[in-house]
């Protein structure tokens, strides 16, 4: 029996959720007590296509740890090569910033389909006429993504 797992990269929405857990596990065998990342780290870490996959995540996350100094990791805490991820601040307004992450994801998930729309729904986990609906809502945006 053979399991595929899928790169982190096509598995973005699992970032989050590793990050806080690397956190606290480092947290406990650091003896520190970072609270999280900030948003522009979260935006950076999120962005960035992984090709180490998760051992290369937690290992961002353990070498931010030693050198951060507040209680959330900042992009400064991050090696170089992240900082080029760095992107347009998150919007305040939760409604903006979940409309900016949708428009993102279903860019990223368009192009990993070479631009098959009916191949990126089925990855969305969307039916067809809603993937075509949210393209049209966005628009002139979705074309600036």
């Amino acid at each position: 029996m053979e399991i595929v797992l899928p790169s982190l990269r096509e598995r973005r929405e699992d970032i989050p959720i590793l990050i806080n857990e690397f956190i606290k596990e480092s947290n406990l065998r650091m003896k520190k007590q970072i609270q999280g990342v900030t948003n522009e780290s979260m935006r950076a870490l999120m962005l960035y296509d992984w090709p180490g996959n998760i051992r290369q995540l937690k290992s961002a996350i353990e070498n931010a740890m030693v050198f951060s100094v507040d209680r959330y990791l900042t992009l400064e805490d991050f090696t170089p090569e992240l900082h080029s991820h760095k992107s347009q601040p998150v919007p305040d307004r939760l409604s903006d910033a979940l409309k900016a992450y949708e428009q993102a994801h279903i860019l990223n998930v368009l192009e990993r389909s070479g631009g098959d729309k009916e191949e990126a729904a089925v990855r969305l986990g969307i039916h067809r006429a809603t993937l075509y609906r949210r393209i049209a809502e966005f628009g002139d945006e979705f074309e600036e993504a």
